[in-house]
């Protein structure tokens, strides 16, 4: 198959890709704005019948009383997953650093019979350990 036919190929994918990418987009913020809206209506229901039984003040805290409970929750489940992915973070980082730790064993007697691999290594190394030093200050996880 000449390239020619590869790359038209390819590019008929990608654009057929990114025609049905934005066809989805756009459904989900319409199903997203009329989720939104039907939300609307139903704590405006809420806060009218509540209205009628105790009075518009007190349905008015109550409302105000139930989102900041739902607010408090969001809040709660976003910082536990958070928790949970800075843990397995450093549980990969932990894992890394053994498996480096043990391949530096493995390749050490290879690397001392060799005056130019350990230069390498000795460089390396260094590099390695400036860059632990260097990156501990930036952490994002």
């Amino acid at each position: 198959m000449p390239l020619g036919m590869i790359g038209s190929l390819v590019a008929g994918e990608a654009s057929s890709w990114l025609a049905r990418t934005r066809r989805k987009a756009l459904f989900m913020a319409l199903a997203g704005l009329l989720a939104l809206t039907a939300y609307v209506l139903l704590i405006t229901a809420g806060v009218t019948a509540l209205a009628e039984s105790y009075g518009t003040p007190i349905a008015a805290l109550v409302a105000a009383g139930a989102m900041i409970a739902t607010a408090i929750i969001v809040v709660a489940i976003l910082r536990f997953i958070e928790w949970q992915q800075r843990r397995k973070y450093r549980e990969r980082r932990q894992s890394r650093k053994a498996l480096l730790a043990t391949a530096a064993a493995v390749a050490l007697p290879s690397l001392i019979r060799s005056k130019p691999l350990l230069l390498l290594a000795i460089l390396g190394g260094g590099g390695l350990l400036a860059s632990g030093v260097l990156s501990e200050g930036d952490k994002e996880v």
